[in-house]
């Protein structure tokens, strides 16, 4: 109830109603609602795509341990830049 999550189980959904948590939260069954019932015909419905973003994260955490241990930051942001764009480009044609 406190996590600010929706449920995600028709028994956790059914455990809310019975126990009157929504009567007393309205505005939670409003935006629950508004989920449920929003669009899902068009590719910006469908939520993030998240890509290479994790393997992107970890060459940018990467960086900033190289610079924190005196690498130039323009060079290890750089080579960061070059991988994730590699990434990236790799990704795109995947996707095609």
């Amino acid at each position: 109830k406190n996590t600010g999550y929706f449920p995600a189980t028709n028994a956790a959904l059914q455990e809310l109603m019975d126990s009157g948590w929504f009567q007393e939260s309205p505005n939670h069954l409003t935006a629950f609602l508004q989920i449920l019932s929003g669009r899902r015909d068009s590719t910006s419905a469908q939520g993030s795509m998240l890509g290479p973003f994790v393997q992107a994260r970890d060459y940018f955490r990467e960086a900033l341990e190289r610079v924190s241990r005196g690498e130039d930051p323009e060079r290890a942001l750089g080579d960061t830049a070059d991988a994730v764009n590699r990434l990236l480009g790799e990704y795109l044609e995947f996707m095609e």
